[in-house]
């Protein structure tokens, strides 16, 4: 299993809808998906359908966690790994550090030269509140 490219395809299905040319599901009807197998491919869809059927509640994620930052003024490849992650880590058992590994290596390969440090530090502080909000066993 590929997760990474699985991740760069749903990362291209939210730009896509993000920048407003299609619906997710249009995309994702289309979408040449010939470089993954079916089980990459299943992971990209959830990923790309779930993050954006919960945008609103990552968006006041972001809101809170990106000071300074309005979801209008982010670079709209930085805005879809960030919906993608917060999904990830909301909904998928993977392991909160692959995740932000995984987001922070995308905005670097795909974002601005800022994008890798904006995205670790969004999510960090996500995962210290999150760390926070859990008793100690």
């Amino acid at each position: 299993m590929n997760r990474r490219r699985a991740r760069e395809a749903a990362l291209r299905v939210l730009y896509e809808a993000e920048v407003g040319r299609a619906s997710v599901d249009d995309i994702l009807a289309r979408d040449d998906h010939e470089s993954l197998d079916d089980a990459d491919w299943r992971f990209a869809v959830q990923l790309a359908r779930g993050a954006w059927e919960r945008r609103a509640q990552a968006d006041a994620i972001i809101s809170r966690l990106a000071v300074g930052w309005t979801i209008d003024r982010l670079a709209r490849t930085d805005l879809s790994i960030l919906l993608l992650a917060i999904y990830e880590l909301d909904a998928m058992d993977t392991p909160p550090r692959v995740v932000a590994n995984e987001a922070v290596d995308l905005a670097k390969e795909y974002g601005t030269d800022d994008s890798g440090r904006f995205i670790n530090g969004v999510l960090g502080s996500l995962l210290r509140e999150q760390a926070r909000a859990v008793p100690d066993a």
